[in-house]
Order: structure tokens, then C-alpha cells, then sequence
């Protein structure tokens, strides 16, 4: 089946945008996210997949699954001019966070938060996740503050005692 979709999208068969999202799917299912990434930006720049946010999410998860992490989170951050919930903010956080960019997980975690959006548990997550990324930004006093705001996570304590010895 990929090599029908592939040999079509090569002699420019595929017009539709539910052809294009199936060859998307197909590259995923075939464990292939890099080419899945490849095909979903490229129809999305050229307008032939609608750009919205389910799109630029779905672009982010195929660059998550091939660990192309700067790549998401461009596509995260075009998907977040749609969002008003905080959530993709703090996705992009995380992907910072994973690359140890603290000083923007920083920010995408106050972006996230400023939403007021966001659940009880995601803004505890979101605090401590502050703390954490404030902790190694050497930012010792948004740290405190930010695992003082935390309710309900065992780790809390063990990191305000580590603040204490710095």
C-alpha cells in the first residue's frame, strides 16, 4: 500500500488532502516518522493539508516519534496561536525541559499558566515542573516559590530541602 501512495504523490496523483493524511498515517503505522514529518510539513506549507492546529499537533507528534525535538516544537508553537487552554505551552515546556533549555521551559511553563486554564492537577504538574527548570536556570528563589506552590507531589519536600543547601 505505501509504494501506490508513494509512486502517486511522486507523479503528483495525490490531490486530495484525506490522500495526503492517509499517506501521513501510512508512514506512521509503518513505524516511519520522519518521512511522515517530511510529507505533513511539506503539504502543509504548500497548502494542501489545511494548516490548523490538528494539523501542526499531529506535525509535532510525527517529530516527537522521530525525536526531532526542535523541529516539534516550532510545530508546537504554531499550533499554540490556536490554543487558549495552556496545554500545548506546557508540551512545549516539556520538549525544553527534555533538552535541558531551562530558561524556556521557563517561559512556556508562565505562558501556560497565565492561561488560567489550566486544571488544578496540570497547574500543580506546571509548578513543579517551574521549580525543576528554575532549579537548574540557577534561579534558586523561582524555584522556591514554585515548589511551594505545588500540593501533592512526595518530590516537593526532597527539592525545597536541595534549595536549602545552595
Amino acid at each position: 500500500a505505501l509504494a501506490a501512495y508513494q509512486s502517486a504523490d511522486h507523479l503528483f496523483l495525490l490531490k486530495k488532502e484525506s490522500d495526503l493524511q492517509r499517506l501521513v498515517d501510512l508512514y506512521l503505522y509503518l513505524n516511519l516518522p520522519f518521512q511522515a514529518a517530511e510529507k505533513l510539513h511539506q503539504s502543509i506549507q504548500s497548502k494542501t493539508i489545511t494548516s490548523n492546529q490538528k494539523n501542526w499537533k499531529k506535525l509535532a507528534d510525527c517529530w516527537i516519534l522521530a525525536k526531532e525535538y526542535p523541529l516539534a516544537i516550532k510545530a508546537l508553537k504554531q499550533a499554540s496561536h490556536h490554543d487558549k487552554t495552556g496545554k500545548i505551552e506546557l508540551k512545549i515546556a516539556r520538549l525544553f525541559i527534555e533538552n535541558s533549555q531551562w530558561k524556556q521551559a521557563l517561559i512556556s511553563i508562565d505562558k501556560a499558566l497565565l492561561t488560567g486554564k489550566l486544571t488544578s492537577k496540570e497547574q500543580n504538574k506546571s509548578y513543579f515542573l517551574k521549580g525543576i527548570s528554575a532549579y537548574y536556570a540557577k534561579q534558586p528563589e523561582i524555584a522556591r516559590q514554585a515548589f511551594i506552590k505545588t500540593k501533592n507531589y512526595p518530590q516537593t519536600r526532597q527539592w525545597l530541602k536541595q534549595l536549602e543547601f545552595k
